[in-house]
């Protein structure tokens, strides 16, 4: 007896926990192949002519500015500064800035791994634990699910009706140290702004949000199947087939 309600209460504790890392998993999945995409970049330049900003540079410039911020964000190089004609392309506040954000993004890629594998090892439990946890699952997994995709779509209205306002709270949360949230900001002449423009960071939420929810419909589909009515049709097509 004390057994079951102790299998009943860390059901319950699964379930949630699983949904939690998963959702922190579907971000890491969304945010990692666009930051590491050279080329998802310079599709955003075009997008949002960036040319017209940074005047004198080539796209090949272009190119190898944009490499270099994705392989110091990746611990691929020691320094984001690239030089044309010994000249610096970038300010020492945007490399300053840049360290903290490499530091931010280096702890989501550490937070990100460590989700998917909590995931997978919580999904093994509760797919060998399916009988038993039937309804709390989808329950549990809905309610958890419902209330981030509240979230996610409050965020998402919110970047659509100020951008600006929602890109400065957004930095306030990032970096609650008044320094380091200061040090975001730049001249409005500043190399890094004029590559990496506004434009460029609301396509890149909305982007995000957008595989979110389409992993968000998979995971769906999977409950669905699992525990569902789909799944009851799936099995019996199956032992039909195997009946024959």
């Amino acid at each position: 007896m004390i057994m079951k309600k102790f299998l009943k209460i860390f059901d319950y504790i699964a379930t949630i926990l699983f949904s939690f890392f998963f959702i922190l998993s579907c971000l890491f999945i969304s945010i990692i192949p666009i930051a590491s995409n050279s080329s998802y970049y310079m599709k955003q330049y075009e997008r949002n002519g960036v040319g017209e900003y940074l005047k004198g540079y080539s796209i090949e410039q272009l190119k190898e500015v944009t490499d270099s911020i994705t392989s110091y964000l990746f611990n691929k190089k020691e320094s984001m500064q690239v030089y044309f004609n010994d000249k610096p392309f970038f300010s020492d506040q945007a490399i300053s800035h840049m360290s903290d954000v490499k530091d931010l993004f280096n702890l989501g890629v550490i937070l990100g791994i460590i989700s998917i594998i909590l995931s997978i090892t919580l999904l093994v439990y509760l797919i060998y634990r399916r009988k038993e946890i039937k309804k709390r699952f989808r329950l549990a997994s809905y309610l958890t699910f419902g209330f981030f995709l509240i979230i996610i779509i409050v965020i998402g209205v919110l970047a659509l009706i100020d951008f600006d306002s929602f890109w400065t709270n957004f930095h306030h949360i990032l970096f609650p140290d008044i320094n380091k949230f200061n040090n975001a900001f730049f001249p409005y002449d500043d190399t890094l702004i004029n590559v990496l423009t506004l434009d460029f960071f609301f396509d890149v939420i909305i982007d995000i949000i957008a595989r979110i929810l389409s992993l968000f419909i998979v995971y769906f589909i999977f409950v669905q199947c699992l525990y569902g009515k789909t799944y009851k049709k799936i099995k019996n097509t199956y032992q039909k087939l195997i009946s024959k």
